[in-house]
């Protein structure tokens, strides 16, 4: 389970405390919920050793990527832009972290040309509003029955539109297809757009476990 866009180090000890397995740090320039390198340090202090550190990047430059893990360290890099698979290649092997690749699904064709993109896993998400800049955190879902079409090896997060309320017939669909890895959430678990709440955070987590049982 991935909770992304933490920005505190209440958010980041929130995400402890349910036990996630990964959490994201948003370096996009058009997200509200980026962080500073001095706000990405404080969050990792607490996420280190519990939980890996993703930092989040759409059509940022290589070398900021590249200057941001130097600073901060992370473990894994998430590209969510319009990057070509020789950016992804390049990331990967240049700056020697794997690559987790966004992928907007809205259609059959986009999960069975899934497997075609590089990266050493997927997101899955939902394609952003037409028009708007941002790539993702819209709080969307698409039409998960769609998965059914990705026939790849390489697992996957689930993403876009999440929450308390649905992450339960997430889990039961999603994690009927051998590839499927866990969750990506963001603006399911805030309370107002960029702030997360604690109570959402951990119920999430909660819902999505029992789910699994």
């Amino acid at each position: 389970m991935k909770y992304c866009g933490l920005r505190t180090p209440e958010d980041a000890m929130a995400a402890v405390d349910a036990k996630v397995q990964l959490g994201g740090l948003v370096f996009a320039h058009k997200s509200p919920r980026r962080v500073t390198l001095r706000e990405a340090h404080k969050v990792r202090d607490i996420l280190f050793g519990n939980a890996e550190v993703v930092g989040l990047f759409a059509d940022n430059a290589f070398e900021e990527i590249a200057a941001t893990h130097n600073a901060v360290g992370l473990d894994r890099v998430q590209l969510h832009g319009d990057e070509d698979d020789a950016f992804a290649e390049r990331v990967e092997k240049e700056i020697g972290l794997p690559v987790l690749r966004a992928l907007p699904i809205s259609s059959r064709e986009d999960a069975e040309r899934a497997d075609q993109r590089y990266g050493s896993a997927f997101l899955f998400d939902a394609r952003p509003p037409d028009g708007n800049p941002q790539k993702g955190g819209h709080g969307r879902a698409f039409d998960w029955s769609l998965l059914e079409a990705y026939s790849g090896e390489r697992k996957f997060l689930l993403a876009g539109g999440l929450s308390t309320e649905n992450v339960a017939n997430a889990v039961r669909i999603a994690g009927a297809h051998p590839a499927f890895a866990g969750l990506d959430v963001s603006s399911g678990i805030e309370r107002e757009r960029g702030i997360k709440d604690r109570g959402l955070m951990l119920g999430f987590a909660e819902n999505a476990r029992a789910a699994r049982i």
